[in-house]
């Protein structure tokens, strides 16, 4: 099962899921490559037995990372030389490791610790460095998407797939959508000619983007959000989207202004001794009106 899906973004009950599995003899097995950029996984919470993910998702080099329950690693056939067949670390290597590449993943560490010193000064043990950097990325990215998805609900003719609030505990800041009155290519287009990266299909989830009756092709638009993207970066995508998705009528000047408004303070969160204002917050939410919900998955 997916941590997170790669296009809905919605995360998943893991622990709940593992239980029930577990109560019937069963394994599981999460892929993690959706929800490992956003946030610091802990294993053992989410009690699976297997959880693997790309490396270059937390800022590393492009090799496998996986986390195999040590009583089932114990039942996996040995892969390798058969001398080794004790070892646990070779049982899934039969060609031996990549030591260039495994040398390389410690700047991972190395990174979520240079972003945990410059946030935060007392000391902690390298697994509640990683916690405080996750939740500093998930404040962070919760502030790119919000006005994301309140522009795109509040337009007329474009379909969000998954849920309408950027809450991290409910999805990631991966925003899916498609237009009935343009291709999700023509809007694709539309953003790449002004630098903003997006992409457009079915992003490896056919069976979701065919059941949402939509040619997996042409698929849906989706922007992702992690740490290091900008209000500024939003901001454009929003002018660009207002052209290639347009309503029948513009959409609400005081909307757009305050959704630029909400990223540009939310942007302070990664920096060090920002600070939040409950005055500009309520000022900011003023900005926003409630719209009715559109169509939604």
């Amino acid at each position: 099962m997916g941590h997170a899906s790669n296009v809905a973004a919605t995360i998943n009950p893991v622990a709940d899921i593992a239980a029930k599995v577990h109560a019937v003899g069963g394994h599981v097995v999460v892929d993690g490559v959706y929800f490992a950029p956003h946030g610091a996984v802990d294993v053992e919470a989410l009690d699976c037995d297997v959880y693997l993910y790309s490396a270059y998702k937390t800022y590393g080099p492009h090799v496998g990372m996986m986390y195999t329950r040590r009583s089932l690693l114990d039942e996996v056939a040995h892969q390798g030389h058969f001398f080794n067949e004790s070892r646990a670390d070779t049982r899934l290597t039969p060609a031996g490791p990549d030591h260039a590449v495994i040398g390389a993943t410690a700047g991972i560490a190395d990174y979520y610790d240079m972003l945990h010193a410059h946030h935060f000064e007392e000391s902690a043990t390298p697994v509640d460095r990683m916690r405080a950097v996750g939740g500093l990325f998930a404040e962070h990215e919760r502030g790119l998407a919000s006005p994301l998805l309140e522009f795109l609900a509040a337009r007329d003719g474009v379909r969000v797939i998954g849920a309408l609030t950027a809450d991290p505990a409910v999805r990631a800041p991966t925003i899916a959508f498609h237009s009935t009155r343009r291709s999700s290519a023509d809007v694709y287009d539309a953003l790449i000619a002004a630098q903003v990266s997006c992409g457009h299909g079915h992003f490896y989830a056919h069976r979701l983007v065919t059941a949402l009756g939509l040619d997996p092709d042409d698929g849906v638009v989706r922007l992702s959000m992690v740490h290091y993207n900008t209000a500024e970066e939003v901001a454009r995508a929003l002018t660009v989207l207002d052209a290639a998705v347009a309503n029948s009528a513009n959409i609400p000047a005081d909307l757009l202004s305050g959704a630029l408004a909400w990223i540009s303070f939310e942007r302070g969160l990664m920096l060090k001794d920002a600070g939040r204002s409950s005055e500009a917050l309520a000022a900011i939410d003023a900005a926003l009106p409630r719209l009715a919900p559109p169509e939604r998955v």
